[in-house]
């Protein structure tokens, strides 16, 4: 990760900290300041030096450091020998910082409110009633709090003008007369600016009311709203004085604010004195400024030295209808001509996002001209749609000038912010050169934002589609300006230790011509050479503190005095000039980087995004662009937080966020990420399928761009472009994999291949072995038990359960014990409890169905028949129930009736059996899972018979330890009652029954063993059929196990009471014996070509029953363990 700071800023700072003694206190003081700035640098390079699993090169913190200043007052600063110049100081110096306050009170907060009024609802849909008024009632108190804010500003164009008419009037009295003796050759350019800044400020309010559709619309339906509550007040909980109130403070809004008036509500005040339009003196001097500051504005527009010239058009606009309302009987056609001609250098000027204030549209409204003069251009429609034209035509060849302005600024920025940089000459040298290299990053953003801006809302405003190349180039411009703010921003800490010096530098040297005035003064008698002395002590001492806003608007005004009779020679007044320009951008260099760089005006044109986005996923080599887009996109959400019609204005920037993220998604990451599948895919078929061609690299973008790309910082949000499209790979491959496990194979090979390719560590999907090591959760086992033992068969050594298949699937899904464990591990072994309640309700249901059968009359005959029969002849029959009465019970039991399928009854009382035999079984598997599970907990305690207290052990010790060690006791206390407590549920189950199923009402249940022979033969029957489905294609109910019958038999004979009954039957070797008789007669026959393919055919049969039978009584004989101590 590169290093904020460089190793040789480093080490020319310690460099510099040598010998401390030998320099003066206050080096030694900056030398230490410099060790303690670079011992925290190195602490930052430390940090963020860590490596983190998400490597990111993060933007240069964006921290706002506070410039060293002394808590003086304008009264301490202006200290003259004359107490009328002190007072004529003190009043312009306030009046110009509070409209430079109140200023920039309106651009970065009512103006960005009332922009930004409306947003965050949908632009296709409709409010609902009501809704619109609710959003004005929001924003009511911030309209409130502004025109009370406006009313002072009205109030300090009064003060302002009504202190010009004073000081610049021959009618003065003598005592006080500053006019004759100093004032008369002096022309106070900045009141004039500070009186044009405010106007300036009304009119950009009017011009974004205006402009917002929504806020003039709501405000309309607020107003007939009024209407109602003015009849009906106390419907609306409110008296009459209130609504009274409440209806002016309206009428007020409407006037001004909400009526786009306020700059003409201002014009338009009685409390200038009538005495000004006679004044003569200000009208000369009124007359003089705009001389002056046309001709700047003129000169300075589209050179490279234009700093806020198109911005300040409006500004003095708006301070010549000031004029024209103050002398309304002189009108200057030339004059006029003048301010008409402006539009020919900025025929619109950009306020704040897409509004455009139009000076022609401003001057016809607020100081239209007699229809009898000529004006040129005539028709600003027609000269603006030219000047757009002109502009898109132009704009290749201005994004390539900026270019390489920017590479030219960019490469020496690099070398001259670095203290330790080898320029020849000497540290005064070397700071003009880095205070010449801020403001040209400043002037250079400033006229790119200004073009930019102007130019997309020129386009907005009149309908003007962009052209194919004119996206590509704004996109190109946008990123300029951030690169300016990025570099910047990087070398902040440098800028911050120089700055200082910088600005002295030039204070000292824009002071250096005023010499000249003092040697020509010093020793003068007379009070204006007295009053020059005093003001050039002033700019001295003014040159030696800390230089701020409050500083420079005096040293300003100070050179206005200084300069009065043209005392300086051109080039000297040129260099004081420039110099106090330089501090006024120097001065306030953060707020003016944010201004000059901000690109919140991208907010308004979001459906060029698409395009910006289409263009960088056609061409990934400018990947990197992505970066500074998403920088210009942060804009627009910060100026989102001023809105105040919401109730939480950060919701409506998230909104944003999101808004910005789910397009680079969709646009960018989702394509690239599909583009990405498609190759890996087509690369490894084309190695197994033939006819699938290969891709010819060099016909393909190369999409490693995006991967290799840092992630974007994106306000809080970081996007990983390459950890998205991972993700979204991995989830494919597993989706696939597991729908189609076949196919693991190629899914490996294809991460395999990312890894080469692509340099994507994908996440294993953990299937390659076919199966799925969590597999169904428990408790959806327990949520569908009665589909679950119905559908599944059990497996009574492994224990696991299969599902019956049929043979479209391709899957067959198992759960085993260590499936349950990881069941118990995600829910806790409460889970248990639940599940065991949830079978004896399904084992009361079933024994009910049991019970119901063997009542039957036509079973319970039966059943009575058969035990007639083997009592009568028990001796004949040597003890064993013969083969042949089991067989003819099925087939009495067959002539019943069968069910779909062909199952009969006996098939149908064999299956709720199993399920009862399958339910038991997953109370066993439970219980395995459970004990598992306590195990591998308790494989760390290394008795659990003898387990010391904790809690006695920390007594002594800390009580946030004795809360510690009581928890630890608590886990281990139920760890080992888990572990140690064994529950018998199969005793508990097996007994619970027995008083239901053993008493007088439950008779027919006593010859239950007597069915089991039959049930047996039934079973081998269908197991044997399923297990022969398995080798055929597309065959229904496959399975090679179902123990759950076996266990079902067990748990009933227990239940009922009946193993010694039905082993009197003598079953199983009944069967043996019958499978022995039928092999000897089967090999006694003779050996005749016709009757041998039948033999076999018999024999294989009697085999394959004999070997069903003698699994299913090991089976059954292991069963029955499991009750034998119940």
């Amino acid at each position: 990760m590169e290093p904020v700071y460089s190793d040789e800023e480093t080490d020319d700072l310690k460099s510099k900290a040598s010998n401390p003694m030998a320099r003066p206190a206050n080096e030694f003081q900056l030398i230490k300041f410099k060790e303690l700035i670079t011992l925290y640098k190195e602490k930052l390079n430390e940090i963020q030096k860590i490596k983190s699993e998400e490597p990111c090169h993060p933007r240069a913190m964006a921290t706002e450091y506070q410039g060293f200043e002394k808590a003086i007052g304008i009264l301490e600063m202006v200290n003259t020998s004359n107490s009328d110049l002190n007072k004529v100081y003190t009043v312009f110096t306030y009046l110009i910082s509070e409209i430079r306050l109140a200023r920039e009170y309106i651009d970065t907060n009512v103006i960005p409110a009332l922009n930004f009024y409306g947003e965050g609802t949908p632009q296709d849909q409709e409010l609902e009633e009501g809704d619109a008024e609710l959003m004005i009632g929001k924003i009511i108190g911030f309209l409130g709090e502004t025109f009370e804010n406006l009313s002072y500003l009205n109030s300090l164009v009064i003060n302002m003008v009504h202190q010009l008419h004073c000081l610049f009037n021959k009618k003065q009295a003598k005592s006080h007369d500053m006019y004759t003796k100093l004032f008369k050759y002096v022309h106070p350019m900045c009141a004039f600016d500070a009186l044009g800044m405010i106007l300036g400020a009304l009119a950009s309010i009017d011009a974004v009311v205006a402009d917002n559709e929504n806020l003039t619309n709501h405000w309309e339906l607020y107003k007939r709203m009024m209407q109602f509550v003015k009849s009906a007040p106390s419907k609306y909980n409110i008296n009459e004085r209130q609504e009274k109130q409440l209806r002016k403070c309206c009428l007020q809004l409407d006037r001004t604010i909400l009526g786009a008036s306020c700059l003409q509500v201002c014009l338009t005040q009685k409390a200038f004195e009538p005495g000004i339009s006679s004044n003569k003196e200000l009208q000369a001097e009124f007359q003089q400024y705009f001389r002056i500051k046309l001709d700047k504005i003129y000169n300075t527009i589209d050179t490279q030295f234009e700093w806020q010239e198109s911005k300040q058009v409006v500004d003095v606009l708006c301070l010549y209808f000031l004029y024209r309302r103050l002398y309304p009987k002189d009108f200057d056609k030339k004059l006029f001509k003048a301010f008409w001609s402006l539009q020919k250098k900025a025929p619109a000027v950009s306020i704040t996002g897409l509004v455009l204030i139009y000076p022609s549209e401003l001057l016809m409204k607020h100081s239209p001209p007699p229809k009898s003069i000529t004006l040129e251009p005539k028709d600003p429609d027609a000269y603006i749609s030219q000047f757009i034209q002109k502009s898109d035509e132009q704009l290749s060849n201005y994004v390539q000038f900026w270019h390489t302005k920017f590479s030219l600024w960019s490469s020496r920025m690099q070398s001259f912010l670095n203290t330790s940089s080898s320029i020849s000459g000497s540290q005064e040298q070397l700071q003009s050169s880095q205070g010449k290299l801020l403001l040209q990053g400043l002037i250079l953003a400033y006229q790119i934002q200004n073009y930019v801006q102007t130019n997309t809302a020129l386009h907005e405003h009149h309908g003007v589609p962009f052209s194919a190349n004119f996206i590509p180039l704004i996109m190109e411009a946008i990123e300029l300006i951030k690169a300016i703010s990025s570099t910047l921003e990087r070398k902040q800490e440098i800028i911050a230790l120089n700055l200082g010096g910088i600005m002295k530098l030039i204070i000292d040297e824009g002071i250096r011509p005023f010499d000249t005035i003092r040697e020509k003064n010093y020793g003068k008698k007379g009070e204006t050479a007295t009053d020059l002395m005093n003001v050039y002590r002033l700019v001295q001492d003014l040159a030696k503190g800390c230089m701020n806003a409050t500083r420079i608007d005096i040293l300003r005004f100070s050179n206005e005095i200084l300069d009065m009779k043209s005392e300086l020679r051109d080039n000297d007044r040129s260099i004081v000039n420039d110099c106090i320009w330089r501090l006024g951008i120097l001065a306030d260099y953060q707020d003016n980087l944010k201004r000059s760089t901000d690109c919140s005006f991208v907010y308004w044109i979001q459906e060029l995004n698409t395009h910006f986005l289409s263009f960088i996923y056609a061409e990934p080599a400018n990947v990197h662009r992505l970066k500074y887009l998403y920088m210009a996109l942060e804009d627009s959400a910060y100026q989102l937080l001023a809105s105040k019609h919401m109730e939480d204005p950060k919701s409506l920037k998230d909104n944003y966020l999101k808004d910005r993220e789910d397009e680079l998604v969709n646009q960018v990451i989702m394509p690239l990420a599909r583009a990405i599948e498609s190759d890996l895919r087509l690369q490894i078929h084309s190695l197994y399928i033939s006819g699938i061609e290969k891709q010819n690299p060099l016909e393909s973008s190369n999409l490693s761009w995006f991967l290799e790309s840092q992630p974007l910082q994106f306000c809080e949000k970081i996007i990983d472009i390459k950890k998205r499209i991972e993700g979204y790979l991995d989830e494919t491959f597993y989706n696939m994999t597991a729908l189609n496990l076949n196919d693991w194979r190629v899914y490996e090979e294809m991460r395999s291949l990312a890894k080469q390719k692509y340099n994507m560590v994908l996440s294993e999907v953990h299937l390659p072995s076919k199966h799925l090591d969590q597999g169904m959760d428990l408790l959806e086992i327990t949520r569908k038990l009665p589909s679950f033992v119905n559908g599944f068969k059990y497996n009574l050594h492994n224990q696991f359960f299969m599902e019956a298949t049929s043979g479209d699937d391709k899957h067959v899904r198992c759960v085993s014990f260590m499936h349950i464990t990881n069941s118990l591990k995600t829910h806790g072994l409460g889970l248990i409890n639940s599940t065991i309640n949830t079978t004896y309700k399904l084992l009361a249901k079933k024994f009910q169905v049991f019970s119901q059968f063997l009542f039957d009359d036509h079973i319970f005959s039966q059943l009575v028949k058969d035990k007639k029969f083997f009592e009568a002849n028990r001796d004949q029959l040597n003890q064993l129930m013969p083969y042949d009465r089991p067989e003819t019970f099925l087939k009495e039991i067959k002539r019943l009736g069968t069910f779909e399928g062909g199952a009969t009854y006996i098939d149908k009382f064999r299956q709720l059996i199993t399920q009862i035999g399958n339910t038991l079984g997953l109370i066993r598997m439970i219980k395995t899972a459970g004990l598992n599970l306590t195990a591998t907990k308790t494989q760390f305690i290394p008795n659990t018979q003898e387990i010391p207290e904790f809690t006695e052990l920390a007594k002594e010790y800390s009580p946030s330890t004795d809360i510690s060690t009581k928890v630890l006791d608590s886990i281990i206390a139920s760890l080992t009652k888990n572990f140690t407590e064994d529950t018998e549920y199969f005793s508990i189950l097996v007994k619970t029954f027995q008083g239901v199923l053993n008493n007088s009402e439950a008779k027919h249940l006593k010859y239950f063993y007597l069915i089991i022979p039959a049930l047996t033969i039934s079973f081998i029957e269908n197991i044997l059929v399923a297990k022969d489905k398995l080798t055929k294609k597309k065959a229904d109910d496959m399975y090679f196990t179902d123990d759950g019958f076996a266990v079902g038999l067990a748990y009933i004979l227990r239940i009922l009471e009946q193993e010694n009954d039905f082993d009197s039957l003598h079953w199983f070797e009944s069967v043996e014996q019958k499978f022995e008789q039928e092999e000897e007669r089967l090999n006694n026959i003779k050996n005749q070509e016709e009757v041998m393919k039948m033999q076999q055919i018999s024999l294989r049969k009697i085999i394959v029953f004999r070997q069903e039978f003698e699994l299913l009584k090991y089976c059954f004989l292991g069963a029955r363990i499991f009750f034998s101590q119940a």
